[in-house]
């Protein structure tokens, strides 16, 4: 008996711990679960609100959206009219003056006169051409892109046909690397108005200086995803403090006298094909002299 009760001794308050042990154990369960309830309850509540301020912002997103595409077609209407305008209002007089200009040097004998009645055709000419340009860009820029796969070699050939024999004013023009090239997904309107702008304007330089040569090279990335044309001539050149203004327009960067809208609006449109048109400073096809515009366009255009 008294060995029982020793037993029972020993036993008693060993129960007693591990109850009070799993006593303690249910305790700290409960206490886990209420308080997991209260964070579970806390976290519910910021993802409400988290939800609903990406909501706000997806519907202001949208309205600026709506507000910034009203805001390019009116901008594209505005420039339309403008361009309208300046066909009608300067280019038929322009065509008038010309033709006097033309007529009068023929029954005039005076070389003075002549000179000057013949300096009056070509720059009336130079300025028919700065707004038909003008005019070509702004229906560019209005119409919706539309990419379509397209031969860039063929868009080349056809800007070179518009200058007709350049030869005769000693201009030459050697053009490589578009055998090596497969199709662009590519706007060819919007496209071609750059190729067209960037070869009137050495056109234009090199006749000031009498004639002279430019190089149309083409190619793709080093990754393979973008197509490369760069048009170089051995012209004057840019001057350096006035290379950062080139595409901005109305700025007298031209040797030519050019007024650069057509590069800002080419630089415009090489953009909304998700390329880009950059002025890459002298030509190495012709010892670093000269000037070169580069456009990069997408090969392919990323699914809607």
């Amino acid at each position: 008996m008294p060995q029982a009760r020793k037993t029972v001794k020993r036993t008693l308050p060993q129960r007693g711990k591990r109850l009070l042990k799993k006593a303690r154990a249910g305790v700290e369960k409960v206490r886990r679960v209420a308080t997991g309830g209260v964070q579970g309850r806390n976290v519910q509540r910021q993802n409400r609100q988290l939800t609903g301020m990406v909501k706000a912002l997806q519907k202001k997103n949208r309205r600026l959206r709506a507000r910034e595409s009203l805001f390019l077609k009116e901008k594209k209407e505005v420039l339309g009219t403008i361009a309208s305008a300046l066909g009608h209002t300067i280019n038929n007089p322009m065509t008038s003056v010309v033709g006097n200009a033309e007529m009068a040097a023929m029954e005039i004998h005076d070389p003075a006169i002549k000179k000057n009645l013949e300096e009056i055709s070509r720059s009336g000419m130079r300025a028919s051409g700065v707004l038909n340009r003008i005019s070509s860009g702004v229906r560019a820029i209005e119409k919706p892109f539309k990419p379509e796969p397209t031969a860039m070699n063929g868009l080349v050939e056809h800007s070179l046909k518009r200058f007709g024999n350049l030869k005769e004013k000693n201009v030459y023009v050697s053009v490589k690397g578009f055998e090596k090239l497969l199709e662009a997904e590519i706007d060819s309107e919007k496209t071609s108005f750059i190729i067209d702008s960037l070869l009137t304007n050495s056109v234009e330089e090199l006749e000031q200086r009498r004639g002279g040569k430019i190089a149309i090279r083409a190619g793709l990335t080093s990754d393979g995803k973008n197509v490369s044309i760069s048009v170089s001539d051995n012209g004057g050149g840019i001057h350096e403090g006035l290379r950062s203004q080139v595409f901005q327009g109305l700025r007298d960067t031209m040797k030519h006298g050019g007024s650069g809208l057509s590069l800002m609006m080419s630089k415009a449109l090489a953009r909304e094909q998700g390329g880009n048109l950059r002025l890459s400073g002298t030509s190495n096809e012709f010892n670093n002299h000269g000037t070169t515009f580069t456009v990069i366009l997408p090969i392919k255009q990323p699914k809607a």
